[in-house]
């Protein structure tokens, strides 16, 4: 099996060179040249690669979805026309012809010489740096929430919409971890989330939103320029929710670090004030966690089907799953608009206990084997 494997790539990389050398090339203005292929990358819906030529290096994207690809090019093309630090698209194939041949869309954009935050020192200028990109992307605002593309827009529903994904997210958690049920399956969260919406709500249309904000989403160059990749699920709606991921993700809750990143950033976003931005925090704060309860519950799950329960994978999201439930229902009891009630002040404790129970069940099933 691994054999076919490689062999299937290296006969997809052959492809991709005969290709390169017939079509990307001369499309760039480099007929004949010589060229290498590196591929540093391979997913379930794209691979990547590097095309180094005398003139520099390019990244390729090829993406088997005809409908995933069109949508990469819409949003970027949307982004790069207002002025979003992200790659632009140097050239896009989505002839019939080439999409039997390689079996996928080839897109070509310019690749950025830099290395992401996973690689860097977190440090008060490359915060700094970061939070003027993310504040440049949310600068690009309009009265329309949803796609970016033309016509697709809606204007009221927000946080009905923000609602009930979360509500189902948090029956997803219930379902994927059942042990949870007892703690998640009142009413606590879903009602807590839909009193505070209304201090959540924001002046001034929509943000342009990232969604993916990660250390590896973000790159830094050489000269001191920041990019954001992966933009491909960009959607305008409420910029806290990107803020949130970015001082969980590129600050880790750390106050020095988060300080230095909302002074700059508020410093470069002119569209809502941090006095009301913290207002409302506490809404999305507690929507990231669930989120993440949710992913670690849905890949956990996936882990479980594949790979047998012992996956060390499995116990890692396991971890992130009750981790992200405890810091929710600390941001609930935490919250400033509504003081918590009863229920909310003992669902930190139900979780602990349903996390405490499960892990004691799993070691005597361990002890018993």
């Amino acid at each position: 099996m691994k054999h076919e494997m490689i062999a299937r790539r290296q006969a997809m990389r052959d492809r991709l060179g005969r290709y390169a050398r017939s079509r990307i090339l001369p499309a760039l203005g480099l007929a004949g040249g010589e060229f290498e292929l590196e591929v540093p990358a391979e997913g379930t819906r794209s691979i990547v690669l590097f095309l180094n030529t005398a003139r520099g290096r390019f990244l390729v994207r090829c993406i088997g979805n005809i409908a995933r690809a069109a949508q990469t090019v819409l949003v970027t093309r949307h982004l790069v026309a207002r002025g979003a630090p992200v790659p632009r698209l140097l050239y896009l194939d989505f002839s019939p012809v080439t999409f039997l041949r390689t079996g996928s869309v080839v897109l070509v954009e310019e690749c950025i010489d830099g290395q992401n935050l996973y690689e860097l020192e977190r440090s008060d200028e490359r915060l700094r740096a970061a939070a003027r990109a993310l504040a440049r992307l949310h600068g690009i605002r309009r009265a329309s929430w949803g796609p970016p593309f033309v016509g697709l827009g809606r204007r009221g529903g927000y946080f009905a919409f923000l609602n009930r994904r979360l509500q189902r997210r948090l029956a997803d958690v219930v379902a994927y971890s059942p042990e949870f049920a007892a703690a998640l399956g009142d009413p606590v969260v879903a009602d807590w989330l839909a009193a505070q919406h209304a201090a959540a709500a924001q002046p001034g249309g929509y943000s342009l939103c990232h969604l993916r904000v990660t250390d590896t989403n973000v790159l830094f160059t050489p000269g001191g320029e920041v990019y954001l990749i992966d933009v491909v699920t960009a959607r305008y709606g409420n910029h806290a929710i990107d803020l949130e991921r970015a001082l969980y993700r590129w600050c880790n809750h750390v106050a020095r670090r988060e300080e230095v990143f909302l002074d700059e950033y508020f410093r470069a976003f002119t569209g809502v004030t941090r006095a009301q931005w913290q207002e409302g925090r506490d809404y999305f704060r507690v929507s990231f966690h669930l989120t993440q309860a949710y992913r670690a519950a849905k890949e956990m799950r996936g882990f479980r089907e594949t790979r047998g329960e012992k996956y060390k994978k499995t116990r890692h999201r396991r971890r992130l799953l009750v981790r992200h439930l405890l810091l929710l229902a600390d941001a609930m009891a935490a919250a400033r608009v509504a003081p918590p009630g009863e229920a909310v002040l003992r669902l930190r404790a139900e979780i602990e206990a349903a996390a405490l129970s499960d892990q004691e069940q799993r070691r005597a099933r361990r002890r018993r084997k």
